[in-house]
């Protein structure tokens, strides 16, 4: 397919869209229909399990559904398999992985001659929810991204470093985008004891990889005279 006409994209690795669970599905929902806007052809994979309604196209994109064995620890690897061998057989010109535990199945779409990218998002090898062998996978897929993928995208310097040092692996840096929002009514944030624009705000969740703890030490150790 020509430049001209646009790319026929696959996005492979999250639960699906419409978003309604993790930011991995609001950065696919936000992307794909962004690319679609730019003529370019989105093809969004879903988990066939997740959706009551399954629609084929939503905002732009084309949406397929392939099921996967729906447990914590193999829903995004048997999903991830189905959607390979489905990528491999309709062949889009680039293949986005989201996850780095997608990074196996990454190489075999690769292997099939589509190009492939690989955004790997955070340590989760550090998290605790997963069991010990589960972090060793996260570890192991981590450590061959960098021969898996025709890329690697990483979604800030600090993470690009991380793999440069543990993994020899370079990556693209390329943050998250947020919509600018600008409060209509500073009462509200008056009757809570602040003053617009005299604060700082962090929105994540608690795991290891967002440093919530070096943000707060780092804070106190500043003379600067605002709320955190």
């Amino acid at each position: 397919m020509g430049l001209s006409e646009g790319l026929h994209i696959a996005i492979i690795g999250s639960r699906g869209i419409p978003s309604g669970y993790s930011g991995y599905e609001e950065f696919v929902e936000q992307l794909g229909v962004r690319l679609a806007e730019r003529g370019h052809r989105v093809r969004v994979y879903c988990r066939r399990g997740l959706f009551r309604q399954r629609p084929q196209r939503y905002r732009g994109m084309d949406l397929v559904y392939l099921p996967s064995v729906d447990t914590k620890n193999l829903s995004t690897l048997t999903h991830s398999a189905a959607c390979a061998l489905h990528a491999m057989i309709r062949r889009p010109d680039i293949a986005l992985f989201v996850n780095v535990a997608t990074a196996p199945f990454s190489r075999l779409v690769r292997l099939a001659g589509v190009k492939t990218v690989l955004n790997v998002d955070g340590m989760e090898w550090l998290r605790p929810k997963w069991s010990r062998l589960g972090r060793r996978y996260f570890r192991f897929c981590a450590r061959i991204a960098g021969s898996c993928a025709d890329r690697v995208v990483t979604d800030a310097v600090a993470m690009r470093e991380i793999y440069l040092r543990e993994f020899s692996t370079d990556s693209e840096v390329i943050a998250y985008g947020a919509d600018l929002a600008y409060p209509r009514d500073p009462e509200k944030v008056r009757r809570l004891g602040l003053e617009p624009g005299r604060y700082f705000f962090t929105a994540c969740r608690l795991v290891p990889d967002n440093n919530v703890d070096l943000m707060v030490r780092a804070f106190c150790a500043t003379s600067v005279q605002m709320r955190y």
